[in-house]
């Protein structure tokens, strides 16, 4: 692991769970705002484990795997079970291939891994932040017997209440051969009791709102400041589209449903675009409607801006997109709001490609308006098409849940583009 070791996971753990009341070689005891319980352990039971994790071949933020045992993190969806039924009615042996499934709580060894995963943010004691309420979890801890608590007990009930999947195999397998369990065992789950359990993949995003996380714009300082009305009248097809996404527990949904704001203009600045250049050609002095090379260069023009389908002209969405943030996206503004939200991000976006998609980099610091309009296009619409499109040559495609952490990356982009285009095409109330 890379933030935890042996010298110091006994404070790590401490300084998590309370105020040491009592030390010595083979007995801690703590004491936590959250229950009126002692939390009690010792060194070598937390070493212990610690040890157990060196057995670890494969780590992901929110999975890890040894030889023998793979956990990850999921989120239940719809599940018409409550958690209790789940752990009880989904824990099932295959003795044929020996292996053993389950859904419970992580694991103490799993709970270590996330623990320095979350260490490498410096808020990472502010991003654990509490599952459930506190007066809920001191009347779940006084249901315990005793007046003490194991401290793996007190962690699983507050800041790790994950569930998660656990696969134990008697035969060593390989990455690949987990996963490809994890996905057999959740369809079985799904396709049997109309239940979905996603696998995740972002640690930030099990512990913090998911998404993308906007800073708010107007900061309250000591005086409390007053809500103002809407001083403008918006699209409201675009405001369902926004929301909707702001709204998702999808990465998918959410990148679609910011795509479809930007999507809603295609057909206008097409058309726009195309009666322009055609009243251009028309109305140049050396235009003749009775040369046949004329009306042929015309239909010429047509035919290159437009795409022809079975069912007539369609355009081109690509030249569309192209069209649309020329027309209505501020650069300058855009990056001036990108600046505020993450200093970080304008440098992502010009040295990383989006991996699932190739989407090509974008240099918000070029000056050319039209080269950057026309990266922007390209990695937005090669990204939304490897989000639409699954065939199963295709190299650039999105795989669901494995390339959600590198998806979410892009919402700011999307977000701030759909902002753009939503308050550009309002009206004064």
């Amino acid at each position: 692991m890379k933030n935890l070791n042996e010298e110091n996971v006994v404070n790590v753990l401490c300084n998590l769970v309370g105020n040491i009341i009592y030390e010595n070689n083979n007995l801690i005891q703590v004491k936590s705002e959250y229950t009126d319980k002692i939390i009690s352990f010792s060194n070598i039971e937390i070493l212990k484990v610690y040890e157990e994790c060196a057995s670890i071949i494969h780590t992901d933020e929110l999975s890890f795997a040894t030889k023998n045992v793979y956990e990850i993190v999921i989120k239940d969806v719809n599940s018409n079970f409550g958690f209790r039924n789940s752990k009880e009615l989904f824990s099932v042996e295959d003795i044929e291939n020996r292996i053993n499934y389950k859904i419970d709580f992580s694991s103490f060894e799993f709970i270590l891994v996330q623990l320095d995963r979350l260490m490498d943010y410096e808020d990472y004691e502010k991003i654990l932040s509490l599952q459930l309420p506190r007066m809920f979890l001191k009347r779940r801890f006084e249901e315990i017997e005793g007046d003490e608590i194991g401290i793996y007990d007190f962690l699983k009930n507050s800041f790790f209440r994950n569930q998660t999947i656990q696969i134990k195999s008697e035969k060593e397998r390989s990455i690949n051969e987990f996963n490809e369990l994890v996905s057999s065992y959740v369809f079985q789950i799904s396709y049997n009791y109309n239940t979905v359990l996603v696998p995740q993949k972002n640690i930030q995003d099990l512990f913090k709102r998911r998404g993308i996380l906007i800073r708010q714009r107007n900061r309250f300082s000591e005086i409390e400041k007053e809500f103002d009305p809407p001083r403008r009248k918006y699209i409201s097809e675009l405001i369902s589209y926004y929301q909707m996404a702001m709204a998702s527990e999808s990465p998918y949904l959410e990148f679609i449903s910011y795509y479809h704001v930007i999507e809603y203009f295609f057909d206008t600045v097409f058309n726009d675009e195309l009666v322009n250049k055609i009243r251009e050609k028309i109305t140049m002095p050396t235009f003749s409607y009775k040369r046949k090379k004329d009306l042929l260069d015309l239909v010429k023009l047509v035919l290159k801006l437009s795409s022809i389908g079975n069912d007539g002209m369609v355009h081109n969405e690509l030249n569309a997109l192209t069209l649309t943030l020329k027309k209505y996206i501020d650069i300058t503004d855009l990056r001036k709001e990108i600046e505020n939200q993450d200093k970080n991000y304008i440098n992502y976006l010009k040295t990383e490609k989006v991996l699932f998609s190739n989407g090509n980099t974008v240099n918000l610091d070029n000056n050319d308006f039209n080269c950057v309009c026309k990266e922007l296009e390209n990695r937005i619409y090669i990204t939304r098409n490897a989000l639409i499109h699954s065939k199963e040559l295709e190299n650039s495609k999105y795989q669901p849940f494995h390339d959600d952490k590198v998806l979410l990356k892009e919402m700011l982009l999307l977000r701030l583009i759909a902002e753009q285009l939503i308050i550009r095409t309002s009206q004064v109330l």
